[in-house]
């Protein structure tokens, strides 16, 4: 989260979209979210999590990682936008 910020710190007025490993709060569940979120002008504008975690082949992410219940697309600058994650596709 630290490493999050501290990128957020050096972002400018053009967006960034970073993929990074969120805390999640949620109880019962597991402590970690696999997310991305959208830096600009020094700050998170905005998160996602990812929803789909894939238990196939050399995936295992359901046994470390809390799904997000629901995701759905935010205003920028007049425009809807979503970020899909890996499978979440």
């Amino acid at each position: 989260m630290a490493a999050l910020a501290e990128t957020a710190a050096g972002v400018g007025a053009i967006p960034l979209c970073v993929g990074y490993v969120d805390r999640s709060l949620e109880k019962p569940g597991r402590g970690l979210r696999i997310s991305a979120a959208v830096l600009q002008n020094g700050t998170i504008i905005w998160r996602t999590h990812k929803s789909l975690l894939p238990t196939y082949d050399v995936f295992d992410e359901d046994r470390y990682f809390e799904p997000a219940k629901s995701v759905a697309p935010f205003e920028f600058n007049g425009h809807r936008l979503g970020i899909t994650i890996c499978e979440d596709i």
